[in-house]
């Protein structure tokens, strides 16, 4: 009868790093400058899925295609109050944002944005942008 092994209950480190057969870092957990970050890289390596807790407490999400381009961001921040999402188009401009930015004094906002990053629509509408007829 094969004498079972003993497995540790707790592993402390400041990095791990998940390989594939090859070789390549598929996931990472690690901390850095305080930064707790935990990232899932695609087959090629790049970064597919990121997350990260900031010092201050600051929580943001990222989803990016395969290269690395940034396609959907969410982030909280409970020191200002901040909470937002950003969806972009597959060139990286924003195609639609959304947040609740209390430090700024503005009420929950919505914008959409065409292909070269000027606002086509947003809620509350601001002085500068006119509703529809």
């Amino acid at each position: 009868m094969r004498k079972k092994q003993a497995v540790p209950k707790v592993v402390e480190a400041e990095a791990f790093i998940l390989r594939d057969r090859s070789g390549n870092a598929r996931a990472s957990l690690t901390l850095i400058n305080d930064t707790v970050n935990f990232q899932m890289n695609g087959p090629d390596g790049t970064a597919r899925i990121g997350m990260q807790v900031e010092p201050s407490g600051r929580a943001v999400v990222a989803l990016d295609k395969q290269g690395g381009q940034g396609l959907v961001g969410m982030s909280i921040d409970e020191a200002t109050g901040n909470v937002g999402i950003r969806i972009a188009n597959p060139d990286g401009t924003s195609a639609v944002e959304m947040g609740y930015f209390t430090q700024m004094g503005h009420p929950p906002q919505i914008r959409a944005f065409d292909g070269r990053g000027n606002v086509l629509w947003e809620s509350p509408l601001s002085a500068s942008t006119e509703g529809p007829e």
